[in-house]
């Protein structure tokens, strides 16, 4: 069974050791670095475009809340059944 830190980096876009190059990239490594969780790019990316994240990513960054906080995404509960 996977851990919590396994699912998280299960759930975020891999950098690598790479330097992020793009605006999103970069959004999303701002998020890591100023957050303890990383941002969960499953549920926020999907349907969505690269702008809206990238504003949601700075809407979290500047209310220093992360997307749980800021009402983005509820926040997981372990009763849910796949």
């Amino acid at each position: 069974m996977k851990t919590d830190e396994e699912y998280a980096e299960d759930d975020r876009l891999f950098l690598g050791d790479e330097e992020p190059t793009t605006e999103f990239e970069k959004a999303l490594k701002m998020y890591d670095d100023h957050f303890e969780g990383t941002f969960p790019t499953i549920p926020l990316c999907w349907g969505r475009s690269e702008e809206e994240v990238i504003d949601i990513i700075q809407q979290c960054l500047a209310e220093d809340k992360d997307v749980y906080e800021m009402g983005v995404l509820p926040e997981p509960s372990f009763d849910i059944i796949y």
